[in-house]
């Protein structure tokens, strides 16, 4: 019942239905020699240590022809002279290992839901492939294909091997696999967009003091809440140096001010890969030298991108991507005086060390048999990923020493020209300092008044009555971190689709009021106010929700956990002023008087007050009107920036102390 829950009706797989199924094994059927069958061994279980066994994938190939997700499988198929019969061989009943691990799939249900045109128990494999072998001309196999899989006595298989009577099946299953269908390229396309935003929320969470490895679970985990069902590579998190080591998987390492960041991931859903890699700033803005070596690489990559068309070459591609980075490194100067034309024959592969990019499907390295030379073709779906990577020798390269940049998205082919299916996550500089600037707005400001109120939460609040069903103090960081970083990506969205002044300024005015709750509630003890200004909040949320909508409705859904929990938040404020009616000042609880610091992007705002508070809040709405205005987020932000330290300047650092 779980499993059909997954499916639309006639699926076999999400998003694969049993007529196509069907009408692969029948062209596998087709293009096999006459009178020949192919066995095709399912993937077996791998353990980590003893019997515990790591997380079950099944081969690419078997899952194509078969839709057959369980492990210890053979299935065989035979040519249309032979009646294109597929027959799928199971395990046999073991009660004891059922008592560990789930049934195997049974004969009757390879035939009622597989498709199946016949099922035997694995018992019976050697002897009819005994009766299979004597009657046919060859058999299709790949001999080093799940090693193990095949039971060991099965004296007909190596017969027919000693004899010269096997063929290689990869070939052809990669001539099979290499175009994809509508309804795989929906598959990639998903798979795609869900690593897309799973690196945008990379982006948003990077700054100096993160793990490399906390990106990497937070990559993994957004991939699988949006269905996927694992990574399809490990994931490469390298900051600085450690960008130029192409699969770094160490992850073991704290982001530094000034560094780059490189990430290569990719998840795969439904049996279909994605892999995708960018570059950024740890601190949210780029060097002129890391722009320098990013901007060679970004043009590189859209000529590549733009080159991938029917009946070029993945060869040509490589060729094309040698050409204009050997360009590049003569322009950034790297080489000394040698020519384009000179590095691109003698040294670019010390800088470019790998081929400018990969088949993408059922595996992340997907139908490497192809080759390099074969014409595109509508449907072909490639991983485009040029590069330049810096030796670390600061005596030879200076200040471009040890940076490493490589962009890759993933571009089906067509007729009307490439596609590009991981298009979600920016690519160019300035898209990527934005995205971090419309973070930085909410994240920054949300987390520096949270942090400058913690002495009030654990003092005046601890005494006030609440009921029973508030959350644990804990729960609020982390979620308004989340809901913070959401509503900067939803800006984001709407700022990158012309946005607009109504919407803007909406998110303006709700960002401010937001940002007035907390001292109103924590620093001031003014509940009426706080209850007022959360209520205000809300209508002015959900308008913003419905004018963001009309720019992007992926922004509004962003907004939608926000909407909610402010809604809680609302009801709970309500809940709390209602159960605390003497309480509007301090005086009716004890005295939390002290020195007030407010840690922000810019420094401590010691002493703050009320004023200051106004202050703040008028710095948002000056950023955020800029930020219409202009359109261009990290000036606005730095200019506002110089004027909180003009208007906050006597305060910053006085040894008086303002008392609520």
């Amino acid at each position: 019942m779980g499993l059909m829950q997954l499916l639309a009706a006639g699926e076999v797989t999400p998003g694969i239905t049993a007529a196509e199924y069907s009408q692969r094994r029948a062209t596998l059927a087709s293009l096999m020699p006459a009178n020949s069958f192919a066995v095709i061994p399912g993937a077996g279980a791998q353990y980590m240590v003893g019997l515990i066994p790591h997380p079950f994938r099944q081969d690419a190939d078997f899952r194509y022809l078969t839709g057959v997700l369980q492990k210890n499988l053979i299935a065989v198929f035979e040519s249309s002279c032979r009646g294109g019969n597929f027959t799928l061989f199971v395990p046999d009943e073991d009660l004891r290992r059922e008592a560990w691990e789930a049934a195997p799939i049974s004969c009757n249900a390879a035939i009622e839901l597989f498709g199946a045109d016949n099922a035997h128990p694995m018992s019976q494999f050697g002897v009819r492939m005994q009766h299979m072998v004597a009657t046919a001309s060859s058999v299709l196999l790949d001999a080093d294909r799940n090693k193990g899989q095949i039971p060991r006595e099965t004296p007909a298989l190596r017969k027919a091997m000693d004899l010269g009577q096997t063929r290689p099946l990869e070939t052809l299953m990669h001539r099979m696999r290499w175009e994809k269908s509508d309804a795989e390229v929906d598959l990639m396309r998903a798979s795609a967009s869900a690593t897309a935003a799973a690196m945008k929320e990379c982006i948003q969470l990077s700054r100096p003091g993160v793990q490399e490895a906390q990106l990497a679970a937070v990559f993994e985990y957004r991939c699988k809440m949006a269905g996927a069902q694992r990574n399809s590579f490990p994931s490469v998190v390298a900051g600085g140096t450690d960008a130029c080591v192409i699969h770094y998987l160490r992850n073991d390492k704290a982001l530094l001010d000034g560094q780059l960041l490189l990430m290569d991931a990719g998840c795969e859903r439904h049996g279909y890969a994605s892999d995708v890699t960018r570059c950024w700033p740890v601190s949210g803005r780029f060097s002129s030298e890391q722009a320098a070596v990013y901007q060679v690489v970004q043009d590189v990559h859209r000529q590549c991108v733009n080159y991938c068309r029917p009946g070029h070459t993945l060869r040509e591609l490589h060729n094309l991507s040698i050409q204009l980075l050997s360009e590049g490194l003569a322009d950034l100067g790297v080489c000394g005086s040698m020519s384009p034309s000179v590095i691109a024959r003698d040294a670019y592969s010390r800088f470019y060390p790998h081929s400018v990019g990969h088949y993408l499907g059922g595996d992340v390295h997907d139908t490497a048999s192809i080759g390099h030379d074969k014409p595109f073709q509508p449907g072909v779906v490639l991983a485009v990923e040029p590069a330049l990577y810096i030796p670390n020798d600061p005596e030879k390269y200076r200040a471009l020493a040890g940076i490493g940049i490589r962009l890759e998205d993933d571009v089906l082919v067509t007729d009307q020209g490439p596609v590009i299916l991981s298009k979600d996550l920016p690519l160019e500089m300035s898209k990527i300092e934005d995205l971090a600037a419309a973070i930085a707005l909410p994240l920054g400001a949300g987390i520096g008044m949270s942090v400058g109120m913690q002495k009030q939460v654990k003092g005046w609040y601890k005494h006030l009555k609440k009921p029973s069903w508030q959350p644990p103090n804990w729960l609020f960081g982390p979620v308004w971190t989340a809901l913070y970083a959401m509503m900067g990506v939803a800006s984001w969205l709407v700022w990158q689709n012309g946005g607009g002044a109504v919407p803007l300024s909406l998110y303006a005015v709700q960002l401010a009021l937001n940002l007035a709750w907390t001292p109103l509630f924590f620093k001031e003890h003014q509940l009426t106010y706080a209850l007022a200004d959360i209520t205000v909040l809300l209508g002015v949320l959900t308008a913003t929700v419905v004018e963001f909508n009309k720019v992007s409705p992926q922004a509004a859904y962003l907004l939608l956990p926000y909407l909610g929990w402010s809604t809680f938040a609302a009801v709970l404020t309500l809940d709390i002023w209602k159960r605390n009616p003497k309480v509007h000042h301090a005086s009716d609880l004890p005295s939390y008087k002290g020195r007030l610091m407010v840690q922000g992007p810019y420094g401590s705002l010691s002493g703050t007050s009320a004023i200051d508070e106004v202050l703040l809040l008028l710095l948002t709405c000056t950023v955020s009107i800029q930020y219409i205005q202009e359109r261009r987020m990290p000036k606005a932000w730095q200019r506002a920036a110089d004027k909180l330290k003009d208007q906050l300047g006597s305060v910053n650092g006085d040894e008086a102390s303002t008392t609520s």
